[in-house]
């Protein structure tokens, strides 16, 4: 018996007192129920005393419970899940009947393997977790979880100690406030098989230009004389390699010098070969180093615009000027991020792909850049531009205002419906997707204007005489039974198409015959001299993998039409938009026109409307709200407009400046100064940062810390900080800083792949970027394979807390822990006793009162 708190037992000298009082009691109440009601209250007395008293009870416990904990991880090289099966069977074998034990495997997560039992029996794992990671505090807290109520509870945990997720000694603490000990078995470090990895590299993350600086490369090894070879890439390319000999768990530094010549943001990537390994997984690390640089300019035109492009238009000194094909602009794509402001030439969106469209969208949208767009027969809604994501963050919509007028079109669509137009697109055929994409178009017809189709194999087999259509539902309804079959004979198809014409009164006739080109020998010259003679265009459409292109094109030629070629179906309905507004005129103007300043804009300062030139000829577009435009023609045709688009700014002009169009503004005096304007105002114009910006792996996270500190070293505090992060995939995923300390910020996005991982961060001030910061990570490896060897100082400070100890092996835990522990184990009565007493009372009470109604 113990008594925690053994002065109460000084009030049991009440008990005599009662018995005195007893004897003197006067009642005339039968003895037999005297003596039970002294009794009662005898025993109530001595209850309530023992329990203020703290009356507890000891006696043994001999029901015992080990959870072992396995680590599975990936940097447990030196220790197999066999190898921690034998050592469980080891502990195990030397138990009681009485004993229970369990199994958690644990890497990323845990998992419970065995539940506790006392008829343990291990012979595989057959647990799944995510072996790129250790969490050792789920483990341990997963064990805590599964112990039975009535036991004496144990952790003995077979790791290295090597925890990358969360931190466990929180949850040794919590094991300690719950009587449980743990005890660390750790692998053995001369079985570790043979590792090198690289550690870490170091380098400026600024440096000027031809500033000579090192890049560190740290390597380890856990053997004697590993052997290696480090190379060294710069922009995926190969720059040079260095030979490496490691020492047992002593890391060597291996210096590259470098100096960078040009300016931009350098990607060094290094790759350590040697057969001295197991993990290739740690043998890949990189870093980025920013050259300070000019603002850029990327300035994509089709080849045919870059002649005398150079001397004729002159950008500002303070710009970086990179001019590159339209076909070669989905090469420099995943660095736009690089450039202040992109200009497009003459571009039609046939030349772009969906993704090209969606990347250019985000980076003015989200990550502030700058876009021109300048007009051309291949630019705007003739280009293909209508309702996609380039109109939306343009500042006008790309087809001209409704109602407007054309002069008159007949447009006959000559369609090949051979054998080879059967091919499935999709779920439709070729030739269904054709006359699908031929009904996209009929909204783009005026009044005034007419449309024919000749479908052909061998012969034109059905013909829709030029004429008006009010919906698709019409030409639907004759061409349904139609099927693709036969073979081809374009001659004669575009002999009927002529024919056509001969009751046609249209200004504009024009043909597109949509082929692939092969066909039987004919001769077409005095045909298509006839078709040039009633002033009747021509243009064709190749599609598929098998195109005679050079005969398509040249009878295009000769009929003064266009020549197109495509794989992709999908690119259909922006072809057909072009050639009908080419044909019919009606998305542009031609002839003198005279441009008037709309409104004051920081691109038109200190240019007066009397300076402006005329132009010849202009792309028709519609206001999306006329405080966009600045320049018009006429009443309000915009001419150059230019918006606000997320933190970035658009502008598109609205005329050709490398046709006639714009003769006259080349020849303009205050051209240069009026380019130069419109290239700043576009231009991400900001201040680089000069920020302290770390980036680092967290879990299965890349963290991002950014610290703002002012010159004077105040801190810059309550900032609007926002960054885009471009993945090694080119994917951009935006994220948001959050201040959590004095000048201190922090961003998180996820780290999915090995590769580069590039970061812009802004700087955001009345929805405008203020500053600009660019950094990046390499991620190579996983933490798993960044650290061998036994975490010592973690293990042993985990078991001090608890009481335990670490072990090397399975016999030194034998022969100092008994699995077989019998402990005592102290019951405290003091509740129970109160309660009794209190019970005891209340039937005193009712016998007093009820039964002898004393």
């Amino acid at each position: 018996m113990i008594f925690t708190s053994p002065y109460g037992l000084i009030l049991l000298l009440v008990v005599p007192f009662l018995l005195y009082l007893s004897r003197r009691s006067s009642s005339n109440s039968p003895l037999l129920h005297k003596r039970i009601l002294l009794i009662l209250r005898i025993t109530v007395i001595v209850l309530f005393i023992l329990g203020i008293s703290g009356f507890s009870i000891k006696r043994d416990n001999d029901k015992v419970c080990t959870i072992f904990l396995l680590d599975v991880s990936g940097s447990m090289s030196g220790l197999s899940g066999e190898d921690g099966i034998d050592i469980i069977k080891d502990i195990v074998k030397l138990k009681d009947g009485k004993q229970q034990f369990g199994l958690v495997v644990f890497a990323g997560n845990a998992s419970v393997e065995i539940s506790p039992t006392c008829n343990f029996d291990i012979k595989q794992i057959d647990s799944v977790v995510d072996k790129n990671y250790t969490n050792l505090e789920d483990a341990v807290d997963l064990a805590i979880s599964i112990f039975p109520e009535d036991t004496i509870n144990k952790i003995v945990c077979i790791t290295d100690g090597n925890q990358n997720q969360s931190d466990v000694i929180a949850k040794a603490i919590e094991a300690k406030t719950r009587n449980i000990t743990i005890d660390v078995i750790t692998p053995d470090e001369e079985r570790k098989m043979k590792e090198i990895w690289i550690n870490d590299v170091i380098s400026p993350q600024r440096v000027h230009l031809n500033q000579k600086f090192h890049v560190i490369v740290n390597t380890k090894a856990i053997h004697d004389n590993a052997n290696g070879a480090l190379k060294m890439y710069k922009n995926g390319v190969f720059e040079g390699k260095a030979k490496i000999e490691l020492k047992r768990q002593r890391g060597k530094n291996i210096y590259f010098e470098q100096t960078l010549m040009e300016k931009g943001l350098y990607q060094y990537e290094f790759v350590l070969e040697s057969n001295d390994d197991i993990h290739p997984e740690n043998n890949i690390a990189g870093l980025m180093v920013d050259a300070g640089s000019k603002p850029r300019i990327l300035y994509v035109g089709s080849e045919s615009t870059f002649t005398g492009v150079s001397g004729t238009i002159h950008f500002p000194d303070s710009f970086e000027v990179e001019s590159v094909t339209s076909t070669s602009f989905h090469a420099v794509l995943g660095n736009i991020w690089q450039y202040d402001l992109v200009i497009f030439q003459d571009i039609p969106a046939s030349d772009l792909s969906k993704v090209a469209m969606e990347a250019l969208n985000s980076y003015v949208r989200d990550q502030g850049g700058g876009f021109i767009m300048l007009g051309g027969l291949k630019s705007l809604s003739p280009g293909g531009y209508s309702e996609t994501i380039m109109e939306q963050m343009l500042p006008v919509y790309l087809d001209p205002e409704p109602g407007s007028k054309g002069e008159g079109l007949s447009l006959v669509f000559a369609i090949d419906k051979s054998g080879s137009m059967a091919q499935l697109h999709g779920s439709k055929t070729k030739l269904r997707v054709v006359i699908d994409t031929i009904g996209n178009i009929l909204n783009l017809l005026k009044k005034e204007d007419k449309l024919g189709i000749v479908l052909f194999d061998k012969v034109p087999g059905l013909v829709l005489p030029i004429q008006k259509f009010e919906n698709f539902q019409e030409i639907e309804n004759r061409l349904n039974s139609l099927e693709a079959q036969g073979g081809t004979d374009i001659f004669k198809s575009l002999k009927t198409s002529y024919e056509l014409f001969k009751e046609s009164h249209s200004k504009f006739k024009h043909i597109i015959l949509v082929s692939d080109g092969q066909t039987d020998k004919a001769d077409y010259s005095e045909l298509l001299k006839a078709m040039r003679e009633r002033e009747i265009t021509l243009s064709t459409i190749g599609i598929g993998d098998n195109v005679n292109n050079s005969f398509l094109e040249s009878i295009a030629t000769q009929c003064n039409g266009r020549s197109y070629v495509t794989r992709e179906l999908d690119n259909l309905v922006g072809i057909f938009k072009r050639e009908t507004a080419m044909a019919s005129r009606s998305w542009f103007k031609e002839g003198e026109l005279v441009p008037r300043i709309f409104q004051s804009h920081e691109i038109v300062k200190g240019i007066s409307a009397e300076m402006l030139p005329s132009l010849q000829g202009l792309m028709l577009t519609s206001s999306k709200s006329h405080n966009n435009d600045i320049i018009v023609s006429g009443k309000s045709t915009p001419v150059l407009s230019s918006w606000q688009y997320g933190l970035g700014r658009t502008t598109i002009l609205a005329t050709d400046l490398f046709s006639e169009w714009g003769n006259n503004w080349f020849r303009w005096k205050a051209f240069p100064q009026f380019w130069s304007q419109l290239v700043r105002w576009n231009s991400r114009s900001v201040t680089p940062g000069q920020w302290e910006v770390k980036t680092e792996l967290y879990q299965d996270k890349i963290r991002i810390i950014l610290k703002a500190v002012n010159e004077d070293g105040s801190f810059e505090n309550f900032l609007t900080l926002k960054g885009t992060v471009i993945t090694p995939e080119h994917t951009e995923v935006t994220i948001d800083l959050k201040q959590t300390g004095s000048g201190k910020y922090e961003g998180y996005c996820p780290a999915e792949t090995r590769g580069f991982y590039l970061f812009n961060l802004f700087l955001i001030e009345e929805r405008k970027v203020i500053l600009k910061q660019s950094s990046g990570i390499f991620i190579a490896s996983l933490p798993e394979y960044m650290k061998y060897g036994n975490n010592w100082t973690l293990l042993e400070k985990m078991c001090r807390l608890t009481g335990g100890k670490c072990y090397n092996n399975a016999t030194e835990l034998n022969e100092n822990v008994s699995m077989n522990t019998v402990i005592p184990v102290t019951y405290d009565c003091r509740v129970a006793l109160i309660l009794i007493a209190l019970f005891l009372f209340v039937i005193e009470i009712a016998i007093r009162r009820l039964l002898f109604k004393i």
